[in-house]
C-alpha cells in the first residue's frame, strides 16, 4: 500500500550544497550588474526559470530571456512561449545552442 502522507521537519533536503552555495554567490552579485540574460530550456520555458533569484531585480534591470534547445520544440511550441514571456514584459529570443 503506498504511502498517504509525507512527513518534512522543515522542507525536503534535496538542494544540493554546492548548487546553494553558486545561488547565493549569485544573489550577492545581482545588485551589481545592469543586464541579466536568463538562460532557459526551450523543452521547459516556465519551470526552468530561476523566479526566486530575479524576483528582487529594479526595474533599472534589464532582462532577456533566452530559450536554448529550441529545436527541440515545434516551431509552434517555441513561439508560443516565447509570445507568453514577451506579453509579461519581458524580451524573449529562440536560440539553438
Amino acid at each position: 500500500r503506498p504511502r498517504a502522507t509525507f512527513n518534512f521537519d522543515n522542507h525536503p533536503h534535496w538542494f544540493i550544497g554546492h548548487m546553494s552555495k553558486g545561488k547565493t554567490k549569485i544573489m550577492k552579485r545581482l545588485k551589481d550588474v545592469d543586464v541579466v540574460l536568463e538562460v532557459r530550456d526551450a523543452r521547459a520555458p516556465f519551470s526552468s526559470a530561476q523566479t526566486d533569484m530575479l524576483f528582487d531585480l529594479g526595474p533599472e534591470v534589464k532582462r532577456l530571456v533566452i530559450l536554448n534547445k529550441a529545436d527541440l520544440v515545434t516551431p509552434t511550441v517555441g513561439m508560443q512561449a516565447q509570445t507568453l514571456i514577451e506579453e509579461a514584459g519581458t524580451p524573449c529570443l529562440l536560440t539553438n545552442a
